[in-house]
C-alpha cells in the first residue's frame, strides 16, 4: 500500500553499525531541496486513509494528478512545478559546483600561463 511519507533510511556518516546505510564522514552531502513532494493534508496516510479521512483533497488531487501541474493540496502541500523548480534548481547548482571544482582542479597542476 502507498503512503505519502518518506521514511528515510538512517544515515550514519563516519562510522558502521545499526541498520542503516553507513558512509565515511564527508562523502554525502544531504540536501534538503531534493526531499519528496510535501502532500499537505495528506501527508502520512496511505490511499486508503486519504479516501476516507481526507476525501475532497483526495479526489481533487486525483482530478488534477494528470493535468495541472500548479495544484497544491490543501495544508501545505507542493505543487508537482514547485517540485520539480526545487529540485531541478539544485542539481543545477551542483553541477555547476562540481564543474567549477573541476576546472580549479585542472588549473593547480598548470604553470601560470600554461594552457591545457
Amino acid at each position: 500500500e502507498i503512503c505519502f511519507q518518506f521514511r528515510p533510511v538512517p544515515l550514519q556518516l563516519g562510522g558502521s553499525g545499526g541498520s542503516g546505510a553507513s558512509y565515511p564522514r564527508g562523502a554525502v552531502t544531504l540536501h534538503p531541496e531534493l526531499r519528496e513532494r510535501h502532500m499537505g493534508v495528506l501527508q502520512g496516510l496511505t490511499h486508503k486513509e486519504a479516501a476516507v479521512k481526507e476525501p475532497k483533497a483526495w479526489k481533487a488531487f486525483l482530478r488534477s494528478f494528470q493535468t495541472d501541474d500548479d495544484f497544491r493540496v490543501t495544508g501545505g502541500g507542493e505543487s508537482y512545478n514547485e517540485v520539480w523548480d526545487r529540485a531541478v534548481g539544485c542539481l543545477e547548482r551542483i553541477a555547476a559546483a562540481e564543474a567549477a571544482a573541476a576546472v580549479a582542479e585542472e588549473e593547480q597542476g598548470r604553470e601560470p600561463g600554461e594552457r591545457a
